[in-house]
């Protein structure tokens, strides 16, 4: 999906798939359809005991020196919305956006316990820095900096995996750090982590699906796409994203009455083409809300149009009635009461 999306919006571009030997052992049927989509394939042969998350990390920290010329690389968890040739105008050796997309600082940032503990692991105080830099999407030119950096970053990555941390931000951080912030600042919209920032989604240049809430990113409808390849139903829905996580967008609580009718339109909608082509049960689609068996049986008895509106409805009694609501722009996890 991250791969036809590119190819979409950019038609001309020079689309490279790295990827490891056994990876690359999985591209028959419709899964080698995504070999039509792209210009080169670089593949690295690892050894056989390697599992596939140190053989992702590996690549990761050795992209630089695997790929010539500059490069906008872009995680496979991604869908790309628009023509990205404007990321040339960025003067800078290397750019990366902040992780969720926002400051270490920043009371909402979920992940930053987890985050200092690992980069303490590997001997390094996280905390004296503003930014923590998400690996996902990153902008890199053909420079000797870069180069450098690269180096020691899968020299610091490789200490870290004999520590126990087979991880790649938190050497990325200390590389970074010890080599004098190389890395520029780049616009969230250009790897906007969907899981905390709804809000952001709808002018991002390229959405990042970490700990999904899109049911295209779902165990099932990727099963279904391992399967089918890219239909009708996964282009439609590639094409509009943000339709694909509806149920946890808090942009609803601000919406008049005529943004909620374009809120159930859609959801009944979303609810209908999931049911059809992936799974009648919706276990995978992120409805875990109110409405409980009324809910589960509208949904099973093929009456989406009754599911969406008890969906709607039960948005709307939090906002209108609940005194346990509080309105969080940012963060689908805190969507409703406390």
């Amino acid at each position: 999906m991250a791969v036809w999306s590119a190819r979409y919006h950019n038609p001309d571009a020079h689309i490279i798939l790295l990827t490891d030997d056994l990876t690359n052992q999985l591209f028959v049927g419709k899964r080698a359809e995504i070999l039509d989509y792209i210009t080169e394939k670089i593949v690295v042969p690892f050894d056989a005991n390697k599992n596939m998350h140190y053989r992702s990390r590996w690549l990761k920290t050795s992209v630089r020196q695997l790929i010539k010329g500059d490069y906008l690389f872009i995680d496979c968890d991604t869908i790309t919305t628009c023509n990205l040739s404007h990321i040339e105008q960025i003067d800078a050796d290397i750019a990366m956006c902040r992780d969720e997309n926002v400051n270490i600082a920043d009371e909402d940032y979920s992940a930053a316990k987890p985050m200092i503990d690992n980069c303490a692991k590997i001997g390094f105080d996280v905390t004296k820095e503003k930014y923590y830099f998400n690996s996902g999407v990153m902008y890199v030119r053909d420079t000797e900096r870069t180069h450098k950096l690269y180096d020691y970053w899968h020299e610091l990555w490789q200490n870290g995996v004999s520590k126990g941390i087979n991880l790649d931000q938190p050497t990325f951080a200390k590389a970074n750090y010890d080599m004098g912030h190389i890395v520029l600042l780049l616009d969230d919209r250009w790897n906007t982590i969907v899981q905390t920032q709804i809000a952001e989604v709808y002018s991002a240049y390229i959405l990042h699906f970490w700990h999904s809430v899109s049911f295209l990113y779902s165990n099932r409808a990727m099963q279904y796409i391992k399967e089918k390849g890219i239909t009708e139903f996964v282009r439609y829905y590639l094409l509009h994203p943000t339709y694909t996580f509806i149920p946890a967008d808090n942009r609803i609580y601000q919406y008049t009455m005529k943004d909620y009718i374009q809120f159930y339109l859609l959801l009944k909608r979303a609810l209908k083409d999931y049911g059809t082509c992936i799974d009648r049960t919706y276990s995978d689609f992120g409805i875990h809300m109110q409405g409980g068996r009324l809910l589960i049986w509208f949904l099973k008895h093929h009456f989406e149009g009754c599911a969406a509106f008890l969906i709607v409805l039960s948005k709307l009694y939090h906002v209108k009635c609940s005194s346990k609501y509080h309105y969080y722009e940012n963060y689908y996890a805190k969507d409703s009461c406390n």
